[in-house]
């Protein structure tokens, strides 16, 4: 009969490698920020981007700040001899000894150099239990510890929004004109984990037929690329056609995304003698007519009326 007792080293190496892999799934990456050193009193502070974080957000972020401080009064100048701050000088004897912790369990810790001031830290929020995050910061002079920093985030439960719907896009009075196409710039606003990339939405007509379309990010529900859309921005060429208002009736174009949804291609911008440089957000067909080229440099809003 063989013992199924492991070797007291060969366990230690278990729980080494453990807490490893948990620390490197939590932290994604850190970097040195310019924090500029004009305060008068010096501070040392470590908060989260926000208060609270979910699955939705995919990646959080939380900041650790050094202020040396000049240590004068900009209303009194310093008498004749005094030598000035060096905050380069002094922020190079600096580092951070930070940690992050849910209840017991240490998430990521690590010991670094703050050069800049400022250190920003980029964690993974997948997969995170609801509850309470702890955050705490030593600082180091010459390697010994002068101050400490705390503070703490929330991770809540939210549910996660359709990731497929369609738009109206609701025209004011007044346009598009009788005759000939009108250049449309709006924006539509997404909750949180609803759209995650300007790829994948496109503008159809009432019929369902495509329209060619422009959509760019304008902001996002978090710091990095991997964020969900907040508001979209989107410009089009809307055909004649009767307002929605004041009658809100018959809607001629909707918004549609999902990750199965795709742009159609665009056509070739438009260049002429007369503009030589392309438009970067209008699709309309060249022409030379002066109409055509009035529509070029005007534009009327859209406004989204929530999912058709």
């Amino acid at each position: 009969m063989t013992s199924s007792k492991l070797p007291a080293c060969a366990c230690v190496l278990v729980v080494l490698l453990s807490a490893t892999a948990g620390a490197a799934e939590f932290l994604l990456r850190t970097s040195d920020v310019l924090w500029q050193q004009a305060g008068q009193k010096a501070s040392f502070v470590i908060f989260p981007e926000r208060e609270e974080f979910s699955g939705l957000d995919k990646v959080g972020r939380f900041i650790i700040a050094l202020e040396i401080g000049t240590g004068t009064d900009p209303r009194r100048p310093a008498p004749a001899g005094t030598p000035a701050p060096d905050p380069e000088k002094e922020l190079a004897a600096c580092a951070v000894q930070w940690e992050a912790r849910f209840g017991d369990k240490v998430l990521a810790a690590r010991t670094q150099p703050i050069p800049k001031g400022m250190v920003d830290v980029l964690f993974s929020a997948q997969g995170l239990p609801p509850g309470r995050y702890d955050l705490s910061a030593k600082l180091l002079k010459g390697g010994q510890p002068a101050q400490e920093a705390r503070s703490f985030f929330r991770v809540i439960e939210e549910p996660r929004p359709p990731q497929t719907g369609r738009v109206a896009l609701v025209l004011p009075r007044g346009a598009p004109p009788a005759q000939g196409a009108w250049p449309v710039h709006g924006g539509i606003p997404f909750p949180k984990g609803a759209l995650w990339s300007e790829k994948n939405v496109r503008v159809v007509d009432s019929q369902g037929r495509e329209t060619p379309a422009r959509a760019v990010v304008r902001s996002r529900w978090g710091c990095t690329p991997e964020a969900s859309i907040r508001w979209l921005g989107l410009d089009f060429q809307a055909a004649n056609a009767p307002a929605w208002w004041p009658e809100r009736k018959d809607v001629r174009y909707y918004l549609e995304y999902g990750p199965a949804v795709s742009p159609p291609p665009r056509p070739p911008p438009c260049k002429s003698a007369r503009h030589p440089r392309a438009s970067p957000w209008t699709t309309a067909p060249c022409s030379s007519s002066s109409a055509a080229r009035a529509s070029i440099c005007s534009t009327t809003c859209a406004s989204a009326a929530g999912p058709a």
